[in-house]
């Protein structure tokens, strides 16, 4: 139930480049939005904005470190083929690099850092 609550977070994020404890809320099924209501009141676990924020992180994590190993594997590829598309495979590699530098630095500032 968990995965389709943080789902709804990066799908909210994705689209509309925010989001909110209540819209989210708003974009889950009844068991999706007992369970948030459930979880926002355990003291287990702290269900603050910077936690949905740090969920969000990964998920975008992981697309750019998926994008990251598929351009890394074209530019071997063409690399072997001594295919000219090589040069912009490499480049979407130094790109896709950065972004995920710049999002691993901003995840120290989060209240759950990123792990493997």
């Amino acid at each position: 139930m968990r995965r389709s609550i943080f789902e709804e977070i990066h799908r909210q994020y994705t689209q509309t480049g925010g989001y909110s404890v209540s819209s989210v809320r708003e974009g889950l099924s009844t068991e999706g939005e007992a369970e948030t209501a459930r979880i926002l009141m355990s003291d287990e676990v702290p269900m603050d904005e910077q936690v949905l924020l740090d969920y969000v992180l990964r998920f975008k994590l992981q697309a750019l470190q998926n994008d990251y190993k598929e351009h890394s594997a074209r530019a071997a590829e063409y690399s072997i083929r001594n295919d000219l598309r090589l040069k912009d495979e490499l480049a979407a590699c130094k790109r896709l690099g950065e972004e995920i530098k710049i999002l691993i630095a901003s995840s120290g500032k989060g209240a759950h850092h990123f792990g493997s």
